[in-house]
């Protein structure tokens, strides 16, 4: 392919997407190196996105509502991509660097702390992170992520601008909970006032690598009384917990901390999963408290049982 042939390509690229002018923004800087440089040293790169469950079977496009591409050399971080997922997008890369992207879907910024990126830091030290509401921190959105890496060969060398696609393929990040509470008033003495959960033991950010980083997390789900009488949460997202992590769900009466539960009856540590979606149950009807809890798939619930 010729430089002039690439050059229009990205131009006809650049025209279709005119709709989204934050595109066009990065777009002028993307090309920059490879353009004013010596082509023989450049690829062209195709981005395609593909979007997968627990399972690795594709998902709706209608999933993401935005993608957020960032890359990476030998040295750290290079550039952003910023784009949507139906829009396939053309940039230039030095055929020599050892490259990563780095993708996250659903990034928005009305409960994420987004990165502010300069160059040369390294995929473990740049993070998202869980924003505030007083002293919790909001729920997660429905969080994607991918990282592909690429070392480059010789064979990509086979005229001025070799072309190659990456095909970026993002699973859920984030984790689903949801929290029952039956008898709450018996074991309460009919004093149900103020009760609300508090949820902690994940991290509040995640870094470029996809673990877990940041601070200690401290959720507070909204719960209500339902039509059976349990006092539950509903579904909402966390942030997945380390690999040894569990959570803990707090009940509280006003400021008071009245019972807490890690692990289910029978010993089994309460863990959040990426792409998954974790039931607990706490039955307060017994001599004992009973704890049991599923995991099932994401936004999945199990069938609600009355003890």
């Amino acid at each position: 392919m010729s430089y002039s042939s690439s050059f229009q390509k990205i131009i006809l690229a650049i025209f279709h997407s005119c709709r989204f002018f934050p595109i066009l923004i990065v777009l002028s800087f993307i090309f920059g190196s490879c353009i004013l440089e010596n082509l023989d040293d450049c690829a062209e790169y195709n981005l395609t996105v593909r979007i997968v469950d627990e399972k690795g079977e594709d998902l709706p496009k209608r999933t993401l509502n935005s993608l957020n591409a960032y890359l990476f050399d030998s040295t750290g971080f290079v550039r952003e991509v910023s784009m949507l997922h139906d829009n396939n997008l053309f940039f230039g890369y030095n055929i020599s660097d050892k490259l990563t992207v780095v993708a996250w879907g659903n990034l928005r910024v009305d409960s994420l702390l987004l990165p502010s990126l300069t160059p040369g830091v390294s995929l473990d030290s740049a993070s998202i992170k869980l924003r505030k509401e007083g002293v919790y921190d909001l729920t997660s959105t429905d969080l994607f992520y991918t990282r592909y890496m690429r070392n480059h060969s010789n064979s990509l060398r086979s005229g001025s601008m070799p072309e190659d696609t990456i095909t970026l393929t993002l699973s859920r990040k984030a984790a689903m909970v949801s929290i029952d509470a039956y008898h709450i008033g018996k074991h309460f003495s009919g004093d149900t006032t103020n009760l609300h959960f508090e949820v902690r033991g994940t991290l509040n950010a995640l870094n470029f690598m996809g673990e877990p980083a940041g601070e200690s997390a401290v959720y507070e789900p909204k719960a209500s009384y339902t039509a059976s009488g349990s006092f539950s949460t509903g579904m909402f997202r966390v942030l997945p917990v380390s690999d040894n992590g569990r959570i803990y769900v707090d009940i509280y009466r006003g400021e008071q901390l009245v019972y807490t539960a890690s692990t289910d009856s029978k010993g089994e540590v309460l863990r959040a999963v990426s792409g998954m979606h974790l039931n607990v149950s706490i039955t307060f009807d017994f001599a004992t408290v009973l704890v049991t809890c599923a995991i099932t798939p994401w936004g999945e619930e199990k069938q609600e049982t009355t003890f």
